[in-house]
């Protein structure tokens, strides 16, 4: 039961075993003038911070729905309105601890603070796609690009036309290489050792104004092919070959290209002569010669290579060639097999 205290003022039910003279037992100094309970600014915080029992204790009687019935509201202490309502004031800290729930990752979950530096990023998958472009050239060449970027330093094969041989990628899965076109319309093949293969075409029609010899071998064959042009010796001007290029001055000449990494697991290697067709009526003008090397990898045994001609862009069969080597005794040279593959009137028509 509730005792109404001097000048009106409520008073703390004697069940909570407060006397009447004190207020709360908080240290905050409660006094009653005219009507009117001054409380200081630190008094008040506390009592705020205490919305529940200052709403129990000091509400007038009378006060229904935080309006104050039959007292003046110049003698409310605290209007009822300013209380929080209980169950507001559950609901907001329910929707709060939802919502920082939902934020990490669910009620589960303790709050934490996150940092970037242990969050996973998952990096995006390379592009593996391999891209072969080919583009005529002068001299009825072919410019071949192929870019492999999940393919560094691998072994690949080249063919076109009956002509092959390996090469590496770059460090980046690049491969660069100039080869002669034997044929007008050029198909070239470019395989890796897994089997993937890739294919494109490219038209050369310059290559009909040249005639084209190769010769091509694997492994720890070695083959030099040779040419002499217009009467030419052994080591003159005029003699072609891997390293006399091209004769210097001339007015004309052929070229010699030597393709193949030998530095590549079972390397397949070509050297390809070129001249221009219109020489080719000249009966005796070029005289080819093929030679066996002699090395510690060759001496004793059968070699094996394959020849391949294109008059004007026109492919001819592939011959096979061969020899046995002499013994091993410790001397390198070479032998030259006797064959004809002179870009001659003979020799091609």
């Amino acid at each position: 039961m509730r005792r109404i205290g001097p000048n009106g003022a409520t008073a703390l039910p004697e069940s909570h075993g407060i006397p009447d003279t004190g207020f709360y037992g908080w240290g905050c100094a409660m006094h009653l003038n005219t009507m009117i309970l001054r409380v200081g600014a630190l008094c008040f915080l506390a009592v705020a911070g205490s919305g529940y029992a200052l709403q129990s204790f000091m509400a007038p009687e009378g006060a229904v729905g935080g309006t104050v019935v039959g007292v003046d509201a110049t003698q409310a202490v605290v209007s009822a309105s300013l209380m929080p309502d209980r169950g507001a004031q559950d609901r907001m800290n329910d929707a709060g601890g939802a919502q920082f729930a939902a934020l990490d990752g669910g009620p589960d979950v303790p709050l934490r603070a996150r940092s970037l530096d242990t969050m996973t990023v998952t990096p995006a998958a390379p592009d593996c796609s391999i891209g072969l472009r080919l583009s005529a050239a002068p001299a009825g060449m072919i410019d071949l690009n192929l870019s492999a970027p999940c393919d560094p330093r691998a072994r690949v094969l080249v063919e076109h036309a009956g002509l092959t041989f390996t090469l590496q990628t770059s460090a980046t899965g690049a491969a660069q290489v100039m080869l002669p076109a034997m044929t007008t319309t050029a198909e070239v093949s470019v395989v890796f050792d897994d089997g993937r293969m890739t294919r494109e075409t490219v038209a050369v029609p310059a290559a009909a104004a040249y005639d084209r010899v190769a010769v091509q071998w694997q492994g720890n064959d070695a083959f030099a092919l040779q040419a002499y042009e217009f009467g030419a010796e052994f080591g003159m001007p005029g003699h072609i070959h891997r390293a006399n290029p091209t004769a210097t001055g001339a007015d004309v000449s052929g070229r010699m290209i030597t393709l193949g990494d030998p530095a590549v697991l079972w390397p397949l290697q070509a050297e390809v002569y070129t001249y221009p067709a219109a020489y080719r009526l000249a009966d005796g003008a070029i005289r080819l010669e093929t030679e066996a090397m002699i090395t510690e990898h060759t001496c004793a045994r059968q070699v094996t290579a394959k020849t391949i001609a294109a008059k004007a862009g026109v492919v001819q069969p592939v011959v096979e060639i061969g020899a046995t080597l002499p013994p091993c005794d410790g001397t390198d040279g070479f032998i030259v097999l006797r064959h004809d593959l002179g870009l001659t009137r003979n020799a091609l028509n």
